[in-house]
């Protein structure tokens, strides 16, 4: 895209390209576990007043059911490297900004789902095999 500002009698004029790009792999390890590992990459940003640096982050899971898949436990952990930030410079005259924000990291969480019931309702149908609906 074309950007272009005036600011204080100066015509700023930049062209930027941005690109994201997520990759989502799942694998069946055994029967009941998976892993899933998602790398990600975010490229540079510029801006009029303002450049974002890139960067490239790794995500994972594994998941394990128990109980016929009524019980699940899975544990997640993301920016497994700790390489995800937010780098940014703000430029323009009579000013300079710099901001850098870093993830704690890694950040890991265990979740436990119990499912009591399979909330399928069955249809039920009279002696012609009619589920209940209506006939036109």
């Amino acid at each position: 895209e074309d950007y272009s500002t005036e600011y204080l009698d100066y015509i700023i004029s930049i062209k930027t390209v941005s690109h994201t790009s997520k990759l989502n792999n799942t694998f069946s390890i055994k029967e009941n576990t998976s892993i899933q590992i998602n790398p990600a990459y975010s490229g540079p940003e510029i801006e009029p007043q303002e450049k974002e640096e890139g960067y490239f982050r790794i995500d994972g899971a594994i998941r394990h059911s128990f109980f016929n898949k009524s019980l699940q436990a899975t544990l997640q952990m993301r920016n497994i490297l700790g390489t995800a930030k937010h780098e940014s410079t703000t430029t323009a005259p009579d000013l300079y900004y710099y901001r850098m924000h870093k993830y704690k990291s890694p950040i890991v969480m265990l979740n436990i789902t119990w499912r009591i019931n399979n909330f399928k309702t069955e249809k039920k149908g009279d002696e012609h095999g009619n589920a209940g609906g209506e006939e036109m």
